[in-house]
């Protein structure tokens, strides 16, 4: 079964999710299918994993999210993952996925080692960027995500200064990659 299937999100979210061709899989599959380096995914809503080509959903951290009213959505961990999965060298070939996936290939550090690294962040602050665009351009409420886009970059900036122009130009090729499905999505009656 499909991870999107299983998650109580917005229908149109879900709809366009499928229509990229994106591989999704619950934390569960992943321990199956990956089951080196699935700990990294334990302690994270979701993930998009460049050597596998993959996104993971960890749907037990988003219920405990839910239940403990975290302010981010499972829309949110949906769309920033599809930024990211973008990037892939089968697709927009962004440097900062392949340098993640080189990282991917190697021993995996701790999450805190990588936001040291100014590519890294600069991909992080581009998927948020990314989100942003996608949600709102989806319907999705623009207040809310407009503030989960502000309160993830702010957590980015401590740890490796952000050159927000790059990170907006390149979440602007994210929705121009993404734009046909998102008009096909918006001109259904979903």
């Amino acid at each position: 079964m499909n991870i999107l299937d299983t998650l109580d999100i917005d229908p149109k979210v879900r709809a366009f999710a499928k229509s990229t061709g994106a591989r999704f899989l619950s934390i569960e599959q992943a321990i199956i299918e990956m089951p080196l380096g699935y700990e990294a995914y334990i302690l994270t809503r979701g993930a998009y994993n460049g050597l596998a080509d993959v996104i993971v959903i960890n749907n037990l951290e988003v219920l405990r999210g839910k239940v403990l009213g975290a302010l981010g959505t499972v829309e949110e961990v949906i769309l920033h993952e599809l930024s990211h999965w973008s990037g892939h060298p089968n697709r927009l070939n962004r440097d900062s996925i392949k340098q993640n996936i080189i990282m991917e290939s190697t021993q995996t550090p701790p999450l805190n080692m990588f936001l040291h690294n100014r590519r890294v962040c600069h991909e992080e602050a581009t998927a948020q960027m990314g989100m942003y665009l996608l949600a709102t351009s989806l319907g999705l409420d623009s207040y809310l995500y407009s503030q989960l886009t502000y309160d993830y970059l702010s957590r980015l900036t401590p740890y490796t200064p952000i050159d927000t122009n790059s990170a907006h130009n390149d979440a602007l090729k994210i929705f121009e990659f993404f734009k046909e499905k998102v008009d096909n999505i918006n001109q259904s009656n979903l």
